[in-house]
Formats: structure tokens, sequence, C-alpha cells
């Protein structure tokens, strides 16, 4: 788990995170989301979509350092 991937963060889940970008170690997503529930336990109460390379995943997927990596709030839309 030594590479760095980017992770975007928007609306309520960048207000949590303080930030709309990070670098975290994650060798997949699972691990991604570990840290960010580690990291700010918000988000272990949050329903939050995982999106690689403008992909969301449903399931547990291997991260490279070039993919770009969203994290994206619940929303509601018609």
């Amino acid at each position: 788990m030594d590479q760095k991937v980017n992770v975007l963060f928007f609306g309520l889940a960048a207000e949590i995170a303080q930030t709309n970008k990070l670098s975290i170690h994650a060798a997949n997503t699972d691990e991604l989301k570990k840290v960010i529930e580690d990291t700010y336990p918000t988000f272990q109460q949050l329903t939050y979509a995982v999106a690689v390379n403008h992909t969301i995943i449903h399931q547990n997927k291997s991260l490279t350092a070039t993919d770009e990596v969203a994290i994206l709030p619940p929303y509601s839309g018609g």
C-alpha cells in the first residue's frame, strides 16, 4: 500500500473532509473507504458513492496512482 491515489470530494463530502482533494494511500476502494471513514468518522453514517474514472463502482476495485477517484455525497433529484 505504498501508492497514493488522488481523491476528489464533492458537496457534503467536501464539507466533512474540509477539502475538495486529498492524496490517500490505498491499493483498492475498500482500503480507501476504510482510511476515509477512520479519518473522518462522520462518513461511517453517511451513504456516499465512490467513482473511479467517472464510473460509480459498487464493489471493491483495485486502484492505481493514475486513477481519478471521487467521493460523491448522497443526492436527490427528479
